[in-house]
């Protein structure tokens, strides 16, 4: 039996390891949405982030446009950077890549213990698995999206010791809950740093959980919501408060740039790119090539996902403990929740889900409802084990021969391999984004070489894009040529460009250079 064990261990393992190696083989890591800075600009980043940075609007100026995900690059930069003058690689693969992977794994495991506490340990490595590579984080991580990997890979953790205080709450008295109710602020405050919308979400599921527990009491809801809402809410808004007081004070927010485009019905029902089989089976709709827009045929090997996880349901009858028996349903109804939102305006009863996208506070922010598969995922974390446990359960009646042991091993094995074989293209490295190696075009070394030897402030103006590897600081910030002549298609920036008065336009910017990537 041990080498079994082990051999469901290293096949875990294995797993992980091989989709993101490239991680740490490769010099750099480029893709997505992950930026590509210069050393030259971070060692100009100080421990906070400044209200006004020179490159920011265009090269122009302005204010922080993510300022809480920005705290922690400016800390984490300041500290191991500028101060130790540790190379940026070494510092972003350990601080955003690093981080996500030992965070996914730490709180799978521990969620999964908090509302299942005499869990097996091997179910806890399965959910590890399970949360770190299926596809929806494949393709966010993938996508350079590392405010959102962050952010996904602690929720658990958040989501866990929040379960854990109300359940202490309703057996005790808050003083004896102080330290739960610090702690619950302190996780907020962190993932509201990694990304506010996630935040949201995981404070939705906090809800639905104190209403499983409190039942009709109101008495019992009213302490719940005040001492796991409202104080550890009112710590998180306190550390927060350098960015967030400036933006009630002064009526104004940053995001209004990023947000420029449409947030009504219209765009909501453009993104609502996941239908109901891709919610339910746990495929994420742009999967393996993650090309925006592009949805891809179900995969029927998925389709054995939600049967497994609601095997898992079927067993709540057969758990010990009306506590336990309410989580397993809660994280069921999570899952279900998930299923239904993530698919957008799609059918069926997608105009629910538009009208809680127009009228309900804050959905606003999920004009991309994949964001949604963050409960799916949740549920199937403890479903799926409990599904393949109820599998073995039924097995070893059937074959009381073969010891339990061995049927548990050999179920759970077989699962993580087919599991591979559904997630093969990420195995195999035939997904893009930060997987795949690539190098900096020694031609943008060459011209930040050329740029940073000059003491002088100037602009470079980028036609008609800024790329990834242009090279700014606050001393030379790029300017975006399709934005600083206001032209919408090529054939106008062309003309603009050409007209006697573009020279005076770029005097007046100070552009040195024109750059044609």
């Amino acid at each position: 039996m041990r080498i079994l064990f082990l051999l469901y261990e290293l096949l875990i393992f294995s797993t992980v390891v091989g989709i993101y190696k490239s991680w740490f083989t490769a010099r750099d890591i480029i893709g997505g949405d992950w930026p590509y800075f210069f050393t030259d600009l971070i060692r100009e980043f100080s421990v906070f982030v400044p209200s006004w940075m020179s490159y920011q609007i265009n090269g122009f100026g302005g204010p922080s446009l993510s300022y809480a995900l920005d705290s922690y690059l400016y800390a984490v930069s300041y500290v191991f950077v500028r101060t130790f003058s540790v190379p940026w690689p070494v510092v972003y693969k350990g601080a955003f890549f690093g981080l996500f992977i030992l965070l996914s794994v730490i709180s799978a495991r521990y969620f999964v213990k908090t509302l299942l506490p005499d869990v097996d340990a091997r179910l806890k490595s399965l959910a590890a698995l399970l949360y770190t590579t299926n596809t929806f984080i494949l393709m966010v991580a993938g996508g350079g999206q590392l405010g959102i990997a962050l952010a996904y890979a602690f929720a658990p953790l958040v989501l866990g010791e929040s379960i854990g205080l109300i359940s202490k709450l309703s057996t005790m008295p808050w003083t004896g809950c102080v330290r739960g109710i610090i702690n619950l602020g302190f996780f907020y405050t962190l993932l509201v740093l990694f990304d506010a919308r996630l935040a949201f979400l995981i404070a939705l599921a906090q809800g639905v959980y104190v209403v499983f527990r409190a039942g009709i009491s109101v008495r019992k809801m009213c302490m719940f919501v005040f001492w796991s809402f409202v104080i550890p809410g009112s710590i998180s808004i306190l550390l927060h408060a350098s960015w967030i007081l400036p933006m009630i004070v002064f009526r104004f927010s940053p995001y209004q740039y990023l947000l420029a485009k449409s947030t009504g019905a219209g765009s909501f029902i453009f993104y609502s790119f996941a239908s109901f089989s891709n919610g339910i089976s746990l495929l994420h709709p742009n999967w393996p090539e993650n090309i925006f827009g592009k949805v891809y045929f179900l995969r029927p090997e998925f389709l054995t996902l939600p049967v497994i996880a609601f095997i898992g349901l079927l067993g709540i009858d057969g758990e010990k403990g009306k506590i336990k028996r309410k989580n397993i349903l809660y994280v069921g109804v999570l899952a279900l929740v998930g299923v239904f939102l993530v698919k957008g305006s799609q059918p069926p009863l997608g105009e629910i889900n538009v009208w809680l996208y127009t009228h309900f506070p804050g959905f606003t922010m999920f004009r991309d409802p994949t964001k949604f598969y963050l409960y799916i995922i949740l549920g199937y974390l403890v479903l799926l084990p409990l599904g393949l446990s109820q599998v073995v359960r039924v097995l070893s009646h059937h074959i009381p021969r073969i010891k339990f042991e061995a049927i548990f091993h050999v179920v759970f094995i077989a699962f993580v391999v087919i599991w591979g074989f559904m997630i093969r293209d990420a195995i195999s490295g035939q997904i893009g984004g930060t997987f795949r190696s690539r190098t900096v075009p020694k031609e943008y070394v060459t011209f930040s070489d050329i740029v940073s030897r000059q003491p002088q402030f100037f602009r470079t103006l980028w036609y008609p894009r800024q790329q990834r590897f242009a090279y700014y600081t606050n001393l030379h910030p790029a300017v975006e040529a399709n934005y600083l002549f206001m032209a919408t298609t090529s054939g106008e920036l062309a003309s603009r460009i050409a007209a006697p008065e573009a020279e005076e336009i770029m005097k007046a910017a100070a552009i040195k250079y024109v750059v044609v990537p």
